[in-house]
């Protein structure tokens, strides 16, 4: 059997009847039998603070290697304010900036546009936690 791709799928939302939480466990129904699809919560991890990279929480230890060890990382979020929703802002700082975090290519560079814009305007890889994924 070919090997079965482990997707960690972020739900921006955090409403208990959340429309994307539906959306994600739909697709994770529907997904092919070489792909498993399961959500990684994000509404337990504290605000991500610098001070915090020398001795991270548990929960900041546990959500970066939950998404280290994924083969890619999907996104499944509401827009807020012409952005991402808070929490998912956070998990995307605290994933992006863990020790073993590299960026690559020309999505790692700094933006001043919109934050969606600057999430998924380019389709090159970005590593968050040794995942490599596209936006």
């Amino acid at each position: 059997m070919d090997k079965i791709h482990d997707v960690a799928v972020l739900v921006g939302s955090l409403r208990k009847d959340s429309i994307n939480c539906k959306v994600a466990n739909a697709l994770a129904e529907v997904a092919p039998d070489d792909m498993k699809l399961s959500v990684v919560e994000i509404g337990q991890l504290p605000i991500y603070n610098q001070d915090g990279d020398e001795h991270p929480d548990v929960e900041w230890t546990a959500f970066r290697d939950r998404i280290r060890a994924a083969d890619a990382v999907l996104f499944v979020t509401p827009e807020h304010n012409r952005s991402v929703p808070a929490a998912l802002k956070n998990a995307l700082d605290v994933g992006s900036r863990c020790p073993m975090a590299r960026a690559h290519g020309a999505g790692s560079r700094a933006r001043s546009s919109p934050h969606r814009r600057a999430l998924s305007a380019d389709s090159a890889p970005t590593t968050i936690c040794g995942s490599r994924s596209s936006f």
